[in-house]
């Protein structure tokens, strides 16, 4: 359930044979990945302060190579269909990485690449994904490689913004 609940009414006299509809448009909801639990494998990772970082910081993975990943635990509301994007900070050094549900054994939406000649904050996209059910998932970021211009593997993450569909 989610929370507040939303309570409504409908007036329904004289409204024999007529048909209701309602639209609903949901909230997304924000983690900032620098107050999600974290762990790495084969990488340290920190959290950064960068002004132009939602909350004004992020979650850095300093990635030596392929296979180096970071995950979060966050706290899905309610069982449902949900768009999946991640904030992050692109530069010259960042890698290319996937996205694994380690709960669903399963890798969601394309190859995603923060390469970028110069610093910029960008919103990546997964696309939708259906979670069973409530309850804390684990969000892990694994590193696949880098671009040819890059210097490194790291990965720097803001947020993770899960929209209901």
């Amino acid at each position: 359930q989610l929370s507040p609940t939303i309570k409504f009414s409908v007036n329904v006299s004289g409204a024999k044979g007529k048909t209701f509809k309602a639209k609903f448009n949901l909230s997304p909801t924000l983690y900032e990945a620098e107050d999600l639990p974290t762990t790495a494998s084969g990488a340290v990772q920190a959290d950064f302060t960068d002004s132009q970082s939602s909350n004004g910081a992020g979650n850095k993975l300093d990635a030596n190579g392929v296979n180096d990943y970071v995950e979060y635990s966050l706290d899905v509301p309610s069982s449902g269909t949900y768009k999946i994007k991640l904030g992050v900070k692109k530069l010259d050094s960042r890698g290319k990485f996937k996205l694994y549900l380690p709960q669903a054994n399963l890798y969601v939406g394309a190859e995603q690449d923060q390469y970028s000649s110069s610093i910029e904050h960008a919103e990546l996209d997964f696309g939708n994904y259906t979670f069973n059910s409530a309850g804390t998932k684990v969000f892990r970021f694994i590193v696949t490689g880098k671009h040819a211009n890059s210097t490194g593997y790291t990965l720097a993450n803001d947020y993770i913004r899960l929209t209901a569909q």
